[in-house]
């Protein structure tokens, strides 16, 4: 395992177990993830310094060997300075967030763990070659983003926000796919390396490229998408500044930077990026002149600095892609304190408002230093690194523009966007720190620790560090355009001599200056476009007309009937499968109807029972009725040598049965008034085509082999791959285990479903839990106070919560049953676990039989008797089988070995046998804890969640007659 690997799953790890480490030792931990980050920062600047020479590092893990897909990692100059960035920004953000949260904040351990994951996801991002795992990596900045912007999930405005930035970067993102789809089948490689070495052209290439951009771009808050980022700051300040300044806003350009060499002279490329590039820098340094929050200044400030760097990288040209890596660096460094200053003066005034704000530089002198500094190097001002990142960029493009004029228009607009650099740059200054002595409303302030100001005094350092020792930073930036033909771009330094580049950057201060002094003393309510011509309002737009259309389709195709809704189910079945059958059946030459005689007599119990299901006058006879065929069903499976498929129908149909019941519960007992004769002469219709068209479709199927089937084969397969002779259950953990783990997530989503149509307020269950102890103490004392032992309300109880249960109801043989087979069914559901891999069983069965024994405690005690005997969430118990599924199926990756991979062990127990270790049990270890976790949220939805509804009825109810 390589060092990129390795750092990783290292990550990966720290996002899952920090969330309980931050729950018991608070916003300490987040001291113990900054020394995580420097770490990885450590190791990945000690094994880049060979790239920077000019090489490149691969690490490559098998994935899908069948589709030749290998997670595949390389390290180059680029991405190594982009893993710096990642982890080195990182670990200074996390270090500022031990000083910002308040100790017990709601959230904080969830946040922690998901800024760790995004983290990971972001460093996998920038080390990723195959362009399909850069993808996942994609996504998971995205997903972990939208996480992090709703951090205060109580604000409908974070909600908002975050919802506008995943629907925005998801839809680019997937437009991204298609492109990377359609790029890797035309250059017959998924590496990215390759794919820019050796482009592929025509109008394949094309498209492809132009769908990646859209992905870049969208990322990138890039016009027109980029009115997701402003809004975007109802994130925490930390968010703001690791994501919005240094990391995940950067991914766009990255890629861009990434596929510039190899595209930029597809036709349009070059256009496109610069336009669209300089319509963002002039409209963002616009808006951020606009601002009366300082934070939203930062963040159009960021979306103009975003706009430049597109626009720099658009150029396709080695030199100005050595300006834009120099600009990117510069920004990040700048941006990052900026953001982390207005979260301590937001911290220390409360108001983020410059008509609020006044004497803050004079209450703080060591943060204004930070925030001039950090300012000033956004501006361009000597001798920080924004200086010789922006003089960089002008002389490169005036360089580049005598050979390619749309390089002039690009210097243009950098010029004119960085006088609304300084400009607003300036405003903030003043309208942050400076007094106003005709302020009113001046918030409070109240100074922080010193601790808090350590982040940002760190990022300020490092751009004057960059600025001063600009030729020790000349060499690596250069490796970045190593191997690229052309003209060499010009070394980095703070003074070059009088040069139009000096002249430019001297003339955008002394404008920015003069327009910062104008805009500041303007008492005038500054020129605001109307909010419908803008991007934001576009999309709320269109957002609510997809609204509209969904409600309305809605309202008529779920019209709230189920046999309506079945009938359209049925009817298009028929219509597919029968006109299948019409135009391409080939019907067998010879039919066997009965292959045993005992066939004969179930099929007849089951048409008997189907048929009287139709007759029945109540639900509870419907209920029995059909699932008689449902065990006459398992009943045939047993027969034709399919003990597990037995088993499986049989358990399935008992728990079915029981969640049936309890749902009619809350129903009427007799069925409702008997249709119209039309109407049931359309159902019987409908009935009778469904039944002819499956068993014309099953006998055509049956009839249509003409080679030995697959199965003959299985066996074999399951020992030699699996180690395992019950070759249902191997295939369910082992060979399709990728679809057993699909089905396992239906599970989730279908319990997530039924809880969410029964629980008004949480489906956690916040019942009191009655541990065992506590149930036998109470159940002693109980005894002890007994008057009357022949009385029934001071029996014996045999169960946990026996004294919950009303006298009336209870059965002393039912609870006396009920104790004795509990513990048995339990056992067994384990043993079916244990010894599926070789006889009928496994972990699905086994999660049906200690589902049931749940049923039967509850059934014999109620809610309290189930509550006490699995005082645990349901939706953990689903959680917890899900991630263990998913664990053991990508553990074998890390082996070198394919997903879903068994190993095994044989243990010698001597006269007791020989003992099979399969790592796939552990997966089916998964499945059983998620049909049991599954059983008890219906349980506690359908039965005990509707109980307490009705015992508050039943109360609600005594107490009007009473009040009467």
């Amino acid at each position: 395992m390589g060092a990129m690997t390795g750092i990783l799953l290292v990550l990966a790890l720290a996002s899952v177990i920090v969330y309980p480490v931050v729950r018991l030792f608070g916003r300490k931990t987040f001291v113990a993830l900054a020394a995580l980050l420097a770490a990885a920062f450590a190791v990945l600047l000690g094994a880049a310094q060979p790239v920077f020479s000019g090489g490149a590092i691969t690490e490559s893990v098998r994935w899908i060997p069948q589709l030749d897909l290998t997670l595949t990692l390389r390290l180059d100059a680029v991405s190594a300075l982009f893993a710096l960035l990642v982890t080195g920004a990182g670990a200074l953000v996390l270090l500022y967030c031990a000083s910002y949260f308040e100790e017990g904040e709601s959230g904080l351990a969830r946040f922690a763990a998901v800024f760790t994951g995004f983290a990971a996801s972001m460093l996998g991002l920038v080390l990723a070659d195959d362009v399909y795992l850069l993808f996942i990596f994609w996504e998971g900045t995205t997903v972990f983003s939208f996480l992090l912007i709703g951090h205060a999930t109580r604000l409908r405005t974070a909600n908002a926000a975050a919802l506008q930035a995943l629907m925005v970067t998801t839809a680019g993102g997937l437009a991204m796919l298609v492109g990377f789809v359609l790029l890797a089948q035309a250059a017959g490689t998924s590496l990215l390396s390759e794919i820019v070495a050796d482009p592929p052209g025509g109008a394949l290439g094309v498209t492809a490229v132009f769908l990646i951009l859209a992905g870049a771009l969208s990322k990138s808050a890039i016009f027109p998408f980029h009115f997701w980022l402003p809004s975007a700051m109802a994130a925490p300040t930390p968010v703001s500044a690791y994501l919005h300044a240094a990391a995940m806003v950067k991914a766009g350009v990255y890629l861009i930077a990434r596929i510039s060499p190899g595209f930029g002279d597809v036709a349009g490329y070059r256009e496109t990026l610069v336009v669209l590039g300089a319509v963002t820098m002039l409209n963002g340094g616009v808006r951020a002149l606009k601002q009366f929050d300082i934070k939203l200044i930062v963040a159009h400030g960021t979306v103009s600095q975003l706009g430049l760097l597109v626009m720099v990288f658009g150029v396709a040209d080695p030199r100005a892609s050595f300006a834009g890596f120099a600009l990117l660096f510069a920004h990040a460094l700048a941006k990052a304190p900026l953001f982390l200053v207005v979260g301590i003066v937001d911290h220390s005034t409360g108001t983020r408002d410059l008509r609020k704000l006044c004497g803050v530089g004079r209450r703080m002198p060591v943060l204004t230093i930070i925030a001039v500094a950090a300012a000033a190097s956004m501006a361009g001002v000597p001798p920080f690194i924004g200086f010789v990142a922006k003089e960089a960029a002008f002389t490169e493009l005036l360089s580049i523009g005598e050979s390619r004029p749309l390089s002039y228009i690009a210097f243009l607009v950098a010029v004119v966007g960085s006088i609304l650099t300084v400009a607003y740059m300036g405003r903030f200054l003043w309208g942050t720190f400076a007094s106003k002595p005709n302020a009113q409303e001046c918030a409070m302030v109240h100074r922080p620790g010193w601790a808090i100001a350590t982040a940002p005094a760190v990022f300020v350092l490092l751009t004057l560090a960059g600025g001063l020792l600009a030729p020790l930073a000349d060499p690596l930036l250069q490796s970045t355009i190593e191997g690229e033909g052309g003209a060499r771009p010009e070394h980095l330094a703070l003074w070059h001599g009088l040069t139009p580049a000096l002249g430019a950057s001297a003339a955008v201060l002394v404008l920015g200056v003069v327009l910062a002094v104008v805009v500041s003393r303007s008492r005038s309510a500054p020129v605001r476009v109307p909010e419908r011509f803008s991007a934001s309002h576009a999309y709320w737009v269109f957002t609510h007309w997809v609204d509209v259309l969904a409600v309305r389709v809605t309202s008529l195709t779920q019209r709230g009937s189920l046999p309506f809704y079945l009938a359209v189910i049925l009817v298009v079945t028929v219509a597919t499968l029968g006109g299948t059958l019409l135009f391409a059946g080939e019907w067998p030459a010879a039919l066997e109807l009965v292959s045993s005689p005992v066939q004969v007599p179930i099929a007849i119990v089951m048409v008997l029972a189907a048929v009287f299901s139709l007759r029945a006058r109540t639900r509870f006879q419907s209920v029995v009725l059909v699932g008689v065929t449902g065990y006459g069903m398992a009943a045939i499976f047993a027969m034709h040598g399919a003990p597990d498929l037995a088993l499986t129908q049989a358990l399935v149909e008992t728990v079915t049965l029981i969640a049936f019941v309890l749902v009619i519960r809350r129903l009427p007992q007799r069925l409702g008034l008997r249709s119209k004769l039309r109407v049931r002469w359309v159902r019987a219709i409908i009935g009778a085509s469904v039944g002819l068209v499956i068993g014309a479709f099953a006998v055509v199927a049956l009839g249509a082999r003409i080679e030995d089937p697959i199965s003959l084969q299985l066996p074999e397969l399951a020992y030699a791959g699996g180690h395992g002779r019950n070759v249902v259950n191997v295939m369910l953990v082992d060979i399709r285990g990728w679809d057993t783990m699909g089905e396992l997530s239906v599970i989730l989503a279908a319990a997530t479903g039924v809880a969410s149509l029964v629980f008004l307020n949480t489906r956690v269950d916040l019942r009191p839990k009655l541990s065992r102890r506590a149930a036998r103490s109470q159940a002693r004392e109980h005894l002890l106070r007994v008057a009357d032992p022949g009385d029934p309300a001071s029996r014996v109880t045999w169960l946990l919560a026996g004294r919950h249960l009303n006298p009336a109801r209870r059965s002393i043989l039912l609870e006396v049953v009920i104790r004795l087979i509990f513990h048995a069914l339990i056992i067994l559901s384990i043993y079916l676990l244990l010894t599926g891999h070789n006889t009928p069983g496994g972990g699905f069965a086994g999660g049906l039989v200690a589902g049931l024994a749940l049923v039967a405690r509850y059934l014999a005690g109620g809610r309290h008797e189930l509550g006490a005997t699995v005082p645990l969430d349901a939706g953990r118990i689903l959680g917890a089988g899900l991630a263990l599924a998913v664990s053991m199926a990508t553990l074998p990756l890390f082996f070198g070995q394919a997903a879903l991979a068994s190993s095994w062990i044989d243990v010698d127990l001597g006269v007791f046998g020989t003992l099979p270790l399969v790592t796939s049990t552990l997966f089916d270890v998964g499945v059983y804890l998620v049909v049991f976790g599954l059983i008890l949220d219906v349980l506690r939805s359908l039965g005990a969640e509707i109980d307490e509804h009705e015992e508050a009825e039943v109360a609600s109810f005594e107490e009007e007659v009473a009040s009467r």
